[in-house]
């Protein structure tokens, strides 16, 4: 049984599909149905301000002379 980190409960309703019991909807509190109801297939946008951000961060990094390491 998974467990909301937020409020605690179950966070699927479950349905008797004849060999046992299978997840058919999130119904828990608003943030886990955030965290639970995502497909995997769903594309994360980066805007160009966020992307200006990051980018600024590794002009800082090399005008300080440092070396920014990304993880592998």
């Amino acid at each position: 049984m998974t467990e909301c980190p937020y409020c605690g409960c179950d966070p699927y309703e479950y349905v008797d599909v004849g060999v046992g019991s299978a997840p058919v909807a999130v119904t828990c509190c608003e943030l886990g149905i955030e965290v639970f109801s995502r497909n995997p297939s769903d594309e994360v946008t980066i805007s160009r301000g966020q992307f200006d951000a990051f980018t600024n961060v590794f002009v800082a990094l090399r005008t300080l002379g440092m070396t920014p390491e990304m993880p592998a």
